[in-house]
């Protein structure tokens, strides 16, 4: 019966439930009731789905019957129902048609939010850029459970100290998403039937998003997603608009690189990784670089199997990225997009000066000096500003810093990262986020 309506209001969640309902489909050929008590009818399809579905009654009343027999009699009366001789009363909180609801929550009206306390993490283990962000997360922050799947083409790192799912298909998704409450990912849910299981047992949805591989409009599984954390002010000017978001500067891991002051500079460092989508890293402006100054004394870490010109150090594989930076006295970073761009960030914390790309997001953070570029719009997964750093200036660059005193630069590069670190206040406020404490705008 439910708790009988003139009118019900739907959330977007509850009506699309109620249209795929079978119950609901099938309830109109059912002879006794098919007909009646439509209310309750619609209560029942929820119960059939879920019996955690609630029905609530909105104070004061928006709708009114009027005094007197319903307009329903007639066709009551003559099936022969004794409750079509029922008078309806008028409801008691009723306010008049000349009432604005909206005016009801001009005032505050205490509501008690509710927490979603046991976090739930999504995404690789392993050394790439997703899986140093989820490492953070996983080290500094009360993570409940690690849903983790296994990289195409890197090792899975050794298990951290928390309870740990891996699942490269979606046999145990469901399983995960019971376990929590809050289900945290970076760039995209990996897993296709994540965000469904999600909704479907009521739980909270947060990204991290990279701004180039959300998809145009924020179609598509960003519908699904409660709120985007922006680690950059460049990620949230862009979809603040267009999607429920928040801004949270992302934190240096300080505390997992020793500080090693530089005095001179003497060799230049460059990390390639995989390379990035469309070489984004700035291998091919290295190799410009390279070309216009062979002599540039230069270490490269690269984990992708390619050639490098002879003179060029290449660095070994590592365990972790901790030691990359005690290969080199200043960073180069000519990266032509990036979501967050950690290298910069982890160099300074070894109190590395950089040499970044003249553009956002990199000009969010400091920089030694920057590389002048033109920009082109390319599509990653939405369409970008491509930026395409100078190989001239950044040999120009180069030969201006080779054997300066850079004492100065290292120790501000490395008071940034200090004020810029993982700590108490900073881990309290991102899980404040993602437990829904903190409102977004606040």
């Amino acid at each position: 019966m439910g708790k009988g309506a003139l009118g019900l209001v739907f959330s977007n969640e509850a009506v699309r439930l109620l249209l795929a309902s079978k119950y609901i489909v099938d309830r109109p050929t059912e002879k006794r009731i098919g007909w009646r008590n439509v209310d309750g009818g619609v209560i029942e399809a929820f119960r059939h789905h879920d019996p955690k579905w609630q029905e609530y009654v909105h104070n004061p009343s928006l709708l009114l019957h009027q005094d007197g027999p319903s307009s329903l009699t007639p066709l009551i009366v003559e099936s022969g129902d004794r409750a079509g001789s029922r008078i309806f009363p008028k409801a008691g909180t009723f306010m008049g048609t000349d009432f604005d609801a909206m005016s009801m929550f001009v005032k505050p009206v205490p509501v008690q939010p509710r927490h979603y306390t046991r976090i739930g993490l999504v995404g690789y283990n392993c050394n790439t850029g997703l899986g140093e962000l989820n490492r953070q997360i996983a080290t500094h922050c009360n993570i409940e459970r690690w849903l983790v799947q296994p990289h195409p083409t890197v090792a899975t790192n050794a298990n951290l100290d928390v309870d740990t799912i891996i699942c490269p298909g979606g046999l145990k998704v469901e399983e995960f998403v019971k376990s929590v409450d809050t289900i945290l990912f970076c760039e995209r849910p990996l897993y296709p039937e994540l965000l469904t299981s999600a909704k479907i047992h009521r739980k909270r949805v947060v990204c991290i998003p990279m701004m180039e591989w959300m998809p145009s409009g924020a179609k598509g599984w960003p519908e699904q997603v409660d709120l985007f954390v922006c680690p950059t002010q460049q990620c949230y000017d862009i979809f603040k608009d267009n999607v429920p978001c928040i801004y949270f500067p992302w934190p240096v891991d300080v505390q997992r690189f020793n500080y090693q002051p530089r005095d001179i500079c003497h060799k230049f460092l460059f990390i390639n990784g995989h390379g990035g989508f469309g070489g984004r890293k700035g291998g091919e402006v290295i190799r410009q670089a390279l070309n216009i100054w062979p002599a540039l004394p230069l270490s490269v870490r690269s984990q992708k199997s390619d050639n490098w010109p002879v003179g060029v150090e290449i660095l070994p594989e590592e365990p972790s990225n901790t030691m990359i930076y005690s290969k080199g006295d200043v960073l180069i970073s000519p990266h032509s997009v990036d979501g967050l761009g950690l290298e910069p960030m982890e160099a300074m914390a070894c109190g590395m000066p950089v040499i970044s790309t003249n553009g956002l997001p990199w000009n969010e953070i400091p920089a030694i000096t920057r590389i002048n570029s033109r920009i082109e719009k390319r599509r990653v997964r939405r369409p970008v500003d491509w930026y395409l750093p100078d190989a001239d200036h950044l040999v120009a660059i180069c030969k201006n810093l080779l054997s300066q005193n850079i004492r100065s630069a290292s120790m501000e590069a490395r008071a940034w990262a200090e004020a810029h670190t993982w700590n108490e206040s900073t881990v309290a406020r991102f899980e404040r986020i993602l437990r829904g404490e903190e409102t977004i705008g606040s």
